[in-house]
């Protein structure tokens, strides 16, 4: 049996402007995907995922190892498990055409209830789909590499995840989720903007003490897909003004990982108020709602405690992180946010990568 799990994300700065090139700074964090894996006892493979209500569905590669399944699935299961077919059939494909290893059918558990939170009945924005994919390349090879020819990487695991995601997200994307599921910890990430194909590993950094870091639940789920979408649109029709903007951002970005990097606290808190006046400004003028009311509320919170604030990922809703250098006010802090009708997350940094956490017993 292969066990393994592949922790979740938070974009501590450098969002939008990572798609364009600059450094960005990202966390994995204690909410795991897990993928299980056991021989079949037939010759099929068979997939469950009880969240949809899947429970061992059978399904077969045809002659192009394109995933056939065997019996019909709802639109909704159709939706969920579009992600797991794009990311086994291309790891697939390259165990065999890289490493010449054939998968023999086999039995998949899966389960991303880590990131739903009960108590507040939604789905938290720490990167499920990418920590599945990282989970899943990762049980697939540990599958194939039971005769111990076949050496896992953090390197091998990412490149492969890296690609697989792309296609599946239609290249939307710059894959700071997917080195964080990787590699665990918090990583410098730069995206190749030449060549997305020879993409650099990130490069770890070690969180300074005094920082603290309070992911904050805003109350409202927000689609990173559709507001890049629409960033995107503003760039083809305004490329002067998003050009500037976006290098605007960049800096602040760069800035922050050179500080965070030389344990600068006081700094980066700075480069974090930056970063979110930049972004409400950025959102202004595309017409994204990125910096909305709830994280302009935390904001002034944060600013008038000296503190600082910005949202995480693609903004709207969903989290935002409080940074603070008064580790000792925590519970203070924690009670103000609830008290102003918003939750803090118990979420911790992830050390380990998806490659150190695994389980594996030969059977």
């Amino acid at each position: 049996m292969v066990h393994v799990k592949a922790p979740g994300k938070m974009i501590l700065i450098g969002e939008y402007a990572v798609l364009e090139g600059a450094p960005a700074l990202v966390a994995a964090v204690d909410r795991y995907a897990h993928v299980s894996v056991v021989p079949s006892e037939t010759q099929f493979f068979y997939l469950s995922v009880p969240a949809v209500k899947i429970d061992k569905i059978a399904f077969q590669l045809n002659e192009a190892n394109r995933i056939v399944f065997r019996t019909g699935l709802t639109v909704n299961q159709r939706r969920f498990l579009k992600l797991f077919v794009h990311v086994f059939e291309h790891t697939y494909k390259q165990l065999i055409n890289s490493y010449q290893k054939k998968l023999l059918p086999s039995t998949f558990s899966l389960c991303t209830n880590d990131f739903y939170n009960t108590s507040l009945r939604t789905k938290l924005g720490f990167g499920s789909s990418a920590a599945l994919t990282v989970a899943v390349v990762n049980a697939m090879f540990r599958v194939a590499a039971t005769d111990r020819h076949l050496t896992l990487t953090h390197e091998v695991i990412f490149e492969t995840a890296l690609r697989a995601h792309r296609n599946a997200q239609q290249k939307i994307g710059s894959g700071i989720d997917i080195a964080a599921s990787s590699y665990g910890g918090v990583n410098r990430y730069k995206v190749n903007t030449v060549d997305p194909n020879e993409q650099a590993p990130p490069e770890p950094l070690v969180k300074p003490q005094n920082l603290s870091i309070l992911p904050v639940w805003t109350g409202r789920s927000a689609s990173t897909k559709k507001m890049v979408q629409q960033v995107n649109r503003y760039k083809s029709a305004n490329t002067e003004n998003y050009q500037s903007m976006i290098s605007d951002l960049g800096q602040i970005s760069a800035q922050a990982c050179a500080d965070f990097a030389s344990g600068d606290t006081a700094q980066i808190l700075a480069h974090v108020r930056n970063y979110n006046d930049a972004l409400k400004a950025f959102g202004e003028r595309t017409g994204v709602d990125i910096v909305s009311e709830p994280h302009r509320q935390l904001a002034r919170y944060a600013v008038e405690h000296a503190f600082a604030y910005k949202p995480s990922g693609a903004g709207g809703g969903d989290i935002g992180l409080l940074f603070s250098d008064r580790t000792a006010e925590s519970e203070k802090i924690k009670t103000d946010i609830r008290t102003m009708g918003y939750t803090p997350l118990e979420v911790q940094i992830a050390p380990e990568s998806a490659v150190t956490r695994q389980k594996t017993n030969e059977v």
